[in-house]
């Protein structure tokens, strides 16, 4: 069992939390062997990777704003795993794991999502059952048991060759949405590159040339968080562009430079207006973005 929590790049101790709840083995995942009986924890800022009967850790570009990515999981699992493959979704914001649930699905796997009712933040199961075929919906305290049951029904296993090395099955899945992509007219928050949008039966996917990869929900988050950014740059250098102007009004005053001097007030009253402009734009933003969230 292989486990991916969005957590701060410093978390360190989920796997020890863990491990006090389950009779299960629980370890930190690391590069090696996957043993039966153990849960791994993917750790902070790598990504958790599976390939036959092997996991491997990348760092890698962010996928859906997060290293660890659920979809990078998932999906690895799947291409390795096929129809043995059960992957859950359970609560958590935006749409990280939708997609990594889809390919699950598509190599026949089994889906499973918690009931968003029972969810502390619904997005993440709401936006799998918006876009996959899923095949349980069950509240937490029902999910043990239907595992438990799933993974001791015999299953068929389609016969097939497994020649992904491990460090090769992350760049196969670039590759193939690579080869399913089309230019968009968006850029990519992360690193302003050119971003394609990904068109092979999917929900909405975006990637851009160097690997960071966005569901829709999670390109509009980002996006909200990169316009922000740039306008408190804006307003940053408005701020400093004013003061400077004060300072050369200044000097122009010292030397008696009149038409400079009143030139420089001008452009520095200009600046500050600006500024004021792209602060009351910031907060009328601000404020919405919180009044949407409360709602």
């Amino acid at each position: 069992m292989c486990v991916v929590l969005h957590t701060r790049p410093d978390g360190q101790h989920l796997n020890k939390a863990l491990g006090k709840l389950s009779r299960l083995q629980v370890e930190m995942a690391a590069d090696g062997p996957l043993n039966a009986g153990v849960i791994y924890v993917a750790p902070p800022d790598r990504h958790l990777v599976i390939d036959r009967n092997v996991m491997v850790l990348l760092d890698g570009p962010k996928e859906n704003r997060s290293r660890p990515s659920i979809d990078v999981l998932f999906r690895s699992a799947a291409v390795a795993y096929r129809e043995t493959v059960i992957g859950v979704v359970l609560t958590g914001l935006l749409d990280d794991g939708t997609a990594g649930l889809f390919y699950v699905k598509r190599h026949g796997g089994t889906t499973i999502v918690q009931d968003p009712k029972d969810a502390e933040f619904s997005s993440m199961p709401e936006n799998a059952l918006a876009h996959v075929s899923i095949d349980y919906t069950v509240p937490l305290d029902k999910m043990g048991s239907l595992l438990n049951r799933l993974a001791s029904e015999p299953r068929r296993i389609r016969a097939r060759e497994f020649s992904f090395l491990p460090r090769n099955t992350y760049n196969t899945i670039r590759e193939e949405d690579e080869t399913s992509a089309t230019p968009s007219a968006y850029t990519c928050p992360d690193c302003d590159g050119p971003l394609l949008r990904i068109q092979d039966g999917s929900p909405v996917r975006f990637r851009c040339r160097v690997g960071h990869a966005f569901g829709l929900n999670s390109l509009t988050f980002a996006q909200s968080e990169h316009v922000e950014q740039r306008l408190w740059s804006a307003l940053q250098s408005l701020k400093a562009r004013a003061e400077l102007e004060d300072a050369l009004k200044f000097s122009a005053k010292t030397m008696g430079e009149t038409d400079k001097m009143e030139a420089l007030a001008k452009q520095s009253a200009y600046s500050r207006h600006a500024a004021a402009q792209i602060e009351k734009i910031l907060l009328n933003l601000l404020n919405n973005e919180d009044a949407s969230a409360l709602e």
